[in-house]
């Protein structure tokens, strides 16, 4: 089945997807391959994650974990982090 938005897609009419910018998939390309039943199916162009090391990485918050939680000790923090310049690291 074919789909008028697709079709729309494939032709190159409608610009391809757009994330908002608030997205971890902002500013990254889509790329679309056709299925062995002639369906397209669209996905993410592949990305790299950066290498780990405390200069990759942006602490966006501190946890200080509570009795209940499911990991560390009552007590300790964590840090949640993003790789520097992923967009919307700040709304993690």
């Amino acid at each position: 089945m074919s789909y008028p938005l697709q079709a729309l897609l494939s032709m190159g009419a409608l610009p391809s997807v757009s994330f908002p910018t608030d997205s971890r998939y902002h500013g990254f390309s889509t790329l679309q391959c056709t299925s062995p039943d002639g369906e397209k199916v669209s996905y993410l162009v592949r990305r790299y994650v950066p290498q780990p090391g405390a200069q990759s990485f942006a602490t966006v918050a501190r946890h200080t974990v509570v009795h209940g939680d499911l990991v560390e000790t009552a007590g300790a923090t964590l840090d949640i982090t993003m790789p520097q310049g992923v967009p919307g690291g700040t709304r993690a």
